[in-house]
């Protein structure tokens, strides 16, 4: 053997962590007129256009957190 495995790593986002759920039942404060899976996808599918405008430099480098974060006012206005 030519060297010792020094890491081992993987993503666990989405398959060890339902985040799915937890996130859901936080969307309750929304009230019972929003459709929270409608609200979630919606949310969820911000991450490809936030990161496509970081790539094409059109927005500096940030955070998913903050490109998600940014989103929450569309999307509550969209389900409003």
């Amino acid at each position: 053997m030519t060297g010792a495995v020094r890491a081992l790593t993987f993503d666990t986002y989405g398959t060890l962590v339902d985040w799915r759920s937890s996130i859901l039942d936080e969307l309750a404060v929304l009230g019972p007129g929003v459709d929270r899976e409608r609200f979630l996808r919606e949310w969820k599918a911000c991450y490809r256009t936030g990161m496509d405008k970081v790539d094409s430099g059109e927005w500096p480098w940030t955070t998913i957190d903050a490109i998600y974060i940014g989103a929450c006012p569309s999307c509550s206005v969209r389900m409003a």
